[in-house]
């Protein structure tokens, strides 16, 4: 079969990481090269800037270029709402609290002064406060709250 050039399947483009043929891709750099990469919005989005656009600090030579889309596919490089919402919350930390509370990958809480983001999804009690807890929490050395200088 031959794909005419109306056709959107005809200008897609791949994924650099994982090669997946796709209509909106995120441009990046993401390692020492400096080159740009078109990477998917998915989860090769997410290893390597840690799901914000700016990065979270994870990988030092990401690098958000803006989006990529297939002009001749019905699709939209807007952010929904709700993604837009959930990621405004996650650069805000909440006050950790050990009642109970279902923390997810990558939300940040305040804890003694600190900041801390989670490394997995778990439900929160006394024994796991981000200060012993090191398999479920990490300090965020970008953000503290004390106003130590």
């Amino acid at each position: 079969m031959v794909l005419s050039s109306e056709d959107p399947m005809a200008h897609r483009k791949e994924c650099t990481l994982c090669g997946t043929p796709r209509d909106v891709l995120i441009r990046c750099q993401v390692d020492d090269t400096a080159k740009w990469h078109l990477i998917c919005p998915g989860k090769c989005w997410q290893d390597v800037s840690g799901g914000v656009e700016d990065g979270d600090g994870s990988n030092k030579f990401y690098r958000y270029g803006g989006m990529w889309k297939n002009r001749h596919a019905d699709v939209t490089a807007k952010k929904p709402k709700k993604v837009k919402e959930r990621q405004k919350a996650k650069l805000n930390p909440t006050t950790w609290t050990d009642e109970h509370v279902k923390y997810t990958k990558n939300d940040r809480v305040e804890f003694k002064g600190q900041v801390w983001v989670c490394r997995k999804t778990h439900e929160s009690n006394d024994k796991d406060a981000p200060d012993q807890a090191i398999a479920l929490w990490k300090q965020d050395d970008k953000a503290s709250t004390s106003d130590t200088g």
